[in-house]
């Protein structure tokens, strides 16, 4: 006996045969001897919770060569209570810190059965309130998702700010995937004070020591926001705590006019566009006393057929100890002449005078510390112009005076014009108060001209006792005479 059946659900997609694409429909065979039989039907368990059952109905609707009983059964499918598995939407969320709150988003999937918790928690971080996410969030019966919104603090420092956000503490057996989300907040643009730099000693000597300041690792933003602009040091010395205070816009300096075996506390600080960043501290001392470096920036200030005057500033290193004294060597490149002179250590200029014109000299000075050390030298070339005139030349002096006599000592003028000095002529007048009648003295011989300025002694005779002389002198080179110096002597 054959009888059919037919059945209908009250959910789309759930069929009665076993096979998804079944009819809904079958055949009930009874052999002879038979009198029960079975009609499979496919169950179904999706991930969505269904608040009213599922209601398949399985109805008869023939029969060959019997008549039919019950026709009508109604099976029931009751939502079996899955919870699900709640996890984060995404796995990485970046915001700008000025977005005030931003909202993360968290899934439910296979299965929304009932009222289930989750709590979320964070990594310390200062760019939440709190420096902390923890927070309880509720999924209503049959909810697949929830929203989660987090302050996000903004800050008027540069803060390159991440932090992640954890599931933890499933309820009402709902589970969690174990993914974590990691919440990146970028910074606006702001810069902030500089890390702390490093000071490493450079070359040490006994009256300078070297640094080299390296650029801290955070310098207070991005590559292109934030600017080193360089460095402040300040050096203490251990002992009576004087201060040196340097700010540079380089990475290197020598700190010189240090003394010997003197220890120093060196501390440096970045700077950049905010500000002055943390000090980096060093220990560090100058050594024993050393030679003087070379004077700096040798100059010839004037130049002319017969003098030059010679400028320069003192050595940057002076070895731990004050200069003494500076030595000027003057060599004539056209006869290897060479001459030495000496300058007192606080003297920064020198003029060399009995020049000869058109001819080309190499100066030469270097420094002297208190122990006799001396520096490099620094040299400089350069060519007189030509002869002229020589110029006044100085006053002489008064050796002695007597009753009736004078004594001199003639000096040179301080440019000879760039030729040889022949003679000179010494004028004399008694002072009365009236026109001036001076009498002539010319000394004879050779000019006992030495590189000190010094021309010669002269005396005068036959004078009048208590009274006033005026005494001029004029030079004589090998182009014309000079200008006459003029003294007034009583007697």
């Amino acid at each position: 006996m054959d009888s059919f059946y037919s059945c209908t659900t009250t959910v789309e997609g759930v069929t009665c045969d076993s096979h998804i694409w079944g009819t809904n429909s079958g055949t009930v065979r009874f052999e002879v001897g038979e009198y029960v039989k079975t009609i499979t039907i496919a169950a179904f368990n999706d991930d969505v919770y269904d608040v009213v059952p599922v209601y398949m109905n399985l109805s008869l609707t023939a029969a060959s060569q019997s008549q039919l009983g019950t026709t009508k059964c109604d099976v029931v499918f009751v939502d079996n209570g899955d919870a699900g598995l709640v996890g984060f939407e995404e796995e990485q969320i970046t915001v700008m810190e000025t977005v005030g709150t931003t909202d993360i988003r968290l899934w439910r999937s296979a299965g929304f059965s009932g009222q289930v918790t989750v709590t979320v928690t964070s990594t310390i971080n200062s760019a939440v309130e709190g420096n902390r996410v923890h927070e309880v969030v509720t999924f209503e019966n049959g909810s697949s998702g929830a929203i989660l919104s987090i302050t996000i603090r903004d800050s008027n420092e540069f803060e390159a700010r991440r932090l992640v956000l954890m599931l933890s503490n499933p309820t009402s057996g709902v589970a969690v995937n174990g993914q974590n989300l990691t919440l990146t907040i970028e910074d606006k643009g702001d810069v902030s004070l500089p890390g702390r730099g490093f000071v490493v000693p450079g070359v040490i000597t006994g009256g300078c020591i070297g640094f080299v300041m390296q650029p801290p690792v955070f310098m207070g933003g991005g590559t292109a926001l934030a600017l080193l602009l360089g460095f402040k040091l300040i050096l203490a010395d251990t002992k009576t705590g004087s201060l040196l205070q340097f700010t540079v816009a380089t990475e290197t300096i020598d700190v010189c006019d240090l003394d010997y075996n003197t220890t120093y506390t060196a501390s440096v600080a970045a700077i950049n566009q905010r500000g002055q960043g943390e000090f980096d501290t060093a220990e560090v001392s100058t050594g024993s006393i050393t030679a003087p470096s070379g004077v700096v920036g040798l100059i010839v200030d004037e130049i002319t057929g017969g003098f030059a005057r010679l400028w320069w500033e003192m050595p940057l290193d002076k070895g731990g100890i004050p200069i003494k004294a500076y030595k000027l060597e003057l060599l004539n490149l056209a006869t290897n002449e060479v001459r030495t002179q000496q300058i007192p250590g606080s003297v920064l200029a020198v003029s060399a005078s009995f020049l000869t014109s058109y001819t080309t000299y190499r100066f030469s000075v270097w420094a002297v510390n208190e122990v006799d050390m001396e520096g490099s030298m620094a040299v400089l070339d350069a060519e007189t112009s030509y002869a002229t005139p020589p110029q006044q030349p100085l006053e002489p002096e008064l050796i002695q005076a007597t009753g009736g006599a004078l004594h001199f000592e003639i000096m040179a003028p301080m440019d000879c014009g760039g030729s040889q000095l022949v003679s000179y002529t010494l004028s004399i007048a008694r002072n009365t108060g009236g026109d001036l009648i001076y009498q002539e003295h010319y000394p004879t011989g050779s000019l006992g001209l030495s590189y000190d300025g010094r021309v010669g002694n002269t005396s005068v005779y036959g004078l009048m006792s208590n009274a006033a002389y005026v005494v001029k002198v004029a030079m004589l080179n090998e182009q014309v005479p000079c200008f006459s110096a003029t003294l007034l002597f009583l007697i």
